[in-house]
């Protein structure tokens, strides 16, 4: 069995050593039964190096969620939808999951799967968003960080800048005639239609947003409190800003309040240990600093 020569939260040591490990003894995914951890090492490993720094943060964050050292095969479709759901509460959901999805197409590429498991990761239409479309009389208030609301601010006006630029990559490509089926001119109203969805979300995010009383109450972490936890199970160090979920941002460190962490440690105090599930089981993280 290969002895894993760092600890379990250090994902990217883990990642880093696991690759070595199979490059010296030629292993193939096919050749032995392979934990998630080292199927991940194998695929990041036939990256460019550009591509595999894009995707390794995301790929990591699935490796946290299942277990690095659980065996590849025994994932199941359910933890994958689970899966899907959980990264539904982050911006740009969409983008975090594709290189989750990249690596079941590698999968079925390799015959280590026969079919591209990636297909069940897909992003929960939340109710908790509803509000921002609706025409009711009363609207809800979203309650932000005084940071994220200017920074939801700044995202709209370059967005808005970006039309004409949009406006005329459409035109071009609609005029090039040669194309039986227009590929650039698909993709560039793609873009169109994404970043007019993104501008109304902002919008109505602006109109209904409530900057909150940020920092501790009481020693009591809520939002704009910046945290540092102890993961136990894993024996690593984090240190988050618990944000609104318009906010949530783990490339950045901004962890939502309604996602599961967030919602354990909203209103505890220093020294205190919460649990969260995940399909490897419970993970267990103690409160170090509230800042």
């Amino acid at each position: 069995m290969r002895k894993w020569l760092v600890r379990q939260g250090d994902l990217i040591d883990i990642i880093i050593v696991a690759a070595y490990n199979l490059k010296d003894r030629g292993d193939t995914l096919n050749d032995e039964i392979i934990t998630i951890g080292e199927a991940i090492a194998q695929y990041l490993a036939t990256l460019k190096v550009d591509e595999k720094q894009a995707r390794q943060q995301d790929l990591n964050r699935f490796v946290r969620w299942c277990g690095a050292k659980r065996e590849l095969l025994s994932i199941k479709i359910r933890e994958l939808d689970n899966y899907g759901e959980h990264v539904s509460d982050q911006n740009d959901p969409l983008q975090k999951l594709q290189p989750v999805k990249a690596f079941f197409a590698y999968l079925k590429k390799i015959k280590v799967t026969e079919a591209n498991l990636g297909v069940h990761l897909r992003v929960k239409r939340s109710n908790k968003k509803r509000p921002l479309k609706t025409s009711s009389k009363k609207e809800k208030t979203i309650t932000l960080t005084r940071q994220g609301l200017e920074e939801h601010k700044v995202e709209l006006e370059k967005l808005i800048a970006e039309r004409p630029a949009i406006a005329k990559s459409i035109n071009l490509a609609a005029a090039d005639k040669d194309f039986k089926e227009n590929a650039p001119l698909d993709a560039a109203k793609d873009h169109q239609g994404q970043v007019e969805a993104r501008i109304r979300e902002l919008e109505a995010i602006i109109k209904l947003g409530v900057v909150a009383d940020e920092g501790k109450s009481d020693n009591k972490i809520k939002l704009g409190a910046v945290v540092t936890l102890f993961d136990i199970t894993h024996s690593e160090q984090l240190c988050y800003t618990l944000v609104g979920p318009s906010e949530a941002n783990l490339a950045k460190s901004k962890l939502s309040v309604e996602s599961p962490i967030g919602k354990a440690i909203v209103g505890r105090t220093k020294g205190k240990v919460v649990q969260v599930k995940a399909p490897m089981g419970k993970i267990e993280y103690r409160i170090e600093e509230i800042g």
